[in-house]
């Protein structure tokens, strides 16, 4: 009996997979003609679609959304809404799921 309990945990020790905790870096930030302002993300760990909110910090009274999606490449793609070219060479914060990046709003191209 005890070797059976001892063969069933190793078994469970060796096929057992951890979960890669979820993590996210930004990538760039730039202005894409055509489509907008473009912040792209590195991600890390399992994430599903509805983690995937965001929103600009612009100022202490005016928050811009972003709408984001995955990518082929394991990367997240936001583009950002609602008038951020006002902003242009001044700092904002990107959040995406809570993770928050401090940007220059970069000029257009």
């Amino acid at each position: 009996m005890m070797i059976t309990i001892v063969v069933i945990s190793i078994l469970a020790m060796l096929f057992s997979v951890a979960a890669v905790p979820k993590g996210i870096t930004l990538d760039s930030f730039a202005h894409i003609p055509g489509k907008g302002y473009v912040a792209v993300f590195n991600i890390k760990g399992e994430w599903k679609s509805s983690e995937l909110w965001g929103f600009v910090v612009a100022s202490r009274h005016r928050q811009l959304d972003m709408d984001c999606h995955f990518r082929d490449d394991n990367k997240v793609s936001c583009v950002a809404y609602g008038g951020i070219a006002d902003f242009e060479g001044r700092v904002v914060k990107l959040v995406v799921y809570g993770y928050a990046f401090s940007v220059t709003v970069p000029g257009q191209n």
